[in-house]
């Protein structure tokens, strides 16, 4: 009996080598084959992409002999696990029926193009992180689970093209792509009392590294200006309160802006990213310094008139230490943050 897992979005999948679950007396091998046509609408917040190309299976007459007496359609024996909007995306068969091999053995071939869910997804070194795009194909029923008919689905892997030359994602590099097999246990029996199966699988994992250049413009150039703009302030001479004061709590408002507008491109994450730690240092740079700001006014109105002279050379002193201090720390808490 089908269990009622037509999407099982969000469980991880881990992968095998299937070599010793075909080793088994009631193992059933399947070759699985798929191919990525393009790539397109990425959207890190809501965690999904389109996916284009098409996936292929083989399986031999003994399957068949189970398909034909469980009643399963062989047409959707394997599907899409990971796909999201299902009335957005079409699957469409090759052909109408199996078509059968020389070696007798059963084959057919869909062409897809659906909306596909991220299952994993690690932006600690945002902006240089690697993204990591499934197509994810799993059987469907139970009764080809692992703990029943053994069906184990083995990577095609009879060509060395995954993906297409053209297939790609703007401000994205394409580092690697793998087709490998996997295994995926839910922690449920769907109420039927038949224990927690496990499911067979082989995943198209295609994986995208963002370009240096274009994160270090649109993300760092702007922070790296603001936070500049803040630590020469200093510069100015301590007589210039009004003015240096102005300086960092228009910076601290521009942070705060950059900041938000970035964290919207991705989702809300429990713990902080390469570049939350760059602004985390800008805004204690920014209250650092309107504090030191504010310690030099007030140093230098209250110093007597034939004291001010040294008043000011206290101050521009206690500005270069901090100038320093904030360029050291900024450095060292980047190369802490980067190795979390």
């Amino acid at each position: 009996m089908a269990s009622p897992h037509l999407n099982r979005n969000g469980t991880s999948f881990v992968p095998v080598n299937t070599t010793e679950l075909l080793s088994k007396p009631n193992a059933i091998g399947v070759k699985v084959g798929a191919y990525l046509d393009n790539l397109h609408d990425l959207s890190l917040q809501n965690r999904r992409f389109v996916g284009e190309g098409f996936y292929w299976y083989e399986w031999p007459q003994i399957l068949q002999d189970k398909l034909d007496s469980n009643k399963i359609d062989p047409l959707s024996m394997i599907s899409i696990a990971n796909q999201i909007d299902t009335w957005d995306g079409d699957i469409e068969g090759s052909t109408e029926e199996p078509i059968r091999l020389p070696n007798q053995n059963y084959y057919q071939q869909f062409r897809f193009s659906a909306n596909l869910y991220i299952p994993e997804i690690d932006l600690r070194h945002f902006p240089f992180e690697s993204v990591k795009l499934p197509v994810i194909l799993e059987t469907y029923d139970d009764t080809l689970a692992i703990q029943n008919d053994n069906m184990i689905l083995v990577p095609d892997i009879r060509s060395n093209d995954l993906v297409s030359r053209g297939a790609g994602i703007n401000g994205y590099n394409l580092e690697a792509v793998d087709l490998q097999s996997t295994l995926r246990t839910l922690g449920t029996d769907w109420g039927l009392n038949n224990g927690k199966l496990t499911y067979s699988g082989v995943v198209l994992q295609v994986t995208l590294r963002s370009s240096t250049l274009s994160s270090i413009l649109k993300y760092f150039l702007p922070l790296c200006i603001v936070v500049a703009i803040v630590l020469l302030a200093p510069s100015l001479e301590g007589e210039l309160g009004d003015i240096r004061l102005a300086i960092p709590s228009t910076g601290l408002l521009t942070l705060i802006f950059l900041q938000q507008a970035y964290q919207s491109e991705i989702p809300q994450l429990d713990y902080l990213t390469f570049l939350d730690w760059l602004y985390a240092c800008g805004y204690v740079i920014s209250i650092g310094t309107f504090a030191l700001f504010l310690w030099g006014t007030n140093f230098y109105q209250r110093a007597p008139e034939d004291g001010k002279a040294q008043a000011l050379i206290s101050i521009n002193q206690a500005d270069q230490i901090f100038q320093v201090s904030a360029i050291v720390a900024t450095i060292l808490i980047g190369i802490l943050a980067w190795a979390i």
